[in-house]
């Protein structure tokens, strides 16, 4: 296919950046190397401060995760008993409908019984799946907020220990 003028889109948004590269963030260790010394500070500055700023986002996300936890339990005791027992009653409503001698309507009634006890306790139970996906994102979140502070802890002893050896 040839590409002509009519072929491009001007509407179009197009990055050809680095994979997995977020906007407006930037990885440059090159300062800290620096050998003016005041620019080698205004980055080890800035790297406290996102570490800090890191550090207070993992407090957060560790309470949330301990309420979320709190509230995962609370679900296993109440919510998962109720969910048996509404999939029992949805099984019973269905043999009930089945039976040799139970009317159409009969059934037909039984069977409604047996999908409104079965969707009640598809909702508690995705309430209680939710519960559980929101601890999952927030210990991935995190990780990933300790490996940056783990990254920039290594960057600064780095620092440190080319000033102590007089490099």
């Amino acid at each position: 296919m040839e590409i002509t003028k009519d072929t491009i889109n001007d509407d179009e948004l197009k990055h050809y950046g680095v994979l997995g590269m977020k906007w407006g963030v930037r990885r440059n260790t090159k300062r800290i190397n620096s050998s003016d010394s005041a620019t080698r500070a205004r980055a080890a500055s800035t790297l406290k401060k996102h570490r800090d700023k890191a550090s207070n986002e993992i407090a957060k996300l560790s309470e949330k995760n301990a309420k979320l936890e709190k509230r995962n339990e609370n679900n296993i005791v109440r919510l998962e008993p109720k969910v048996a027992k509404l999939n029992k009653e949805a099984a019973n409503y269905r043999r009930k409908a089945t039976r040799m001698f139970t009317s159409e309507r009969k059934a037909m009634k039984y069977m409604n019984k047996a999908y409104l006890a079965e969707t009640k306790a598809k909702d508690l139970k995705s309430r209680a799946d939710e519960v559980r996906a929101k601890i999952n994102k927030n210990k991935m979140l995190i990780t990933t907020f300790e490996r940056g502070i783990n990254d920039i802890d290594k960057a600064l002893s780095d620092k440190g220990k080319r000033y102590i050896n007089g490099k």
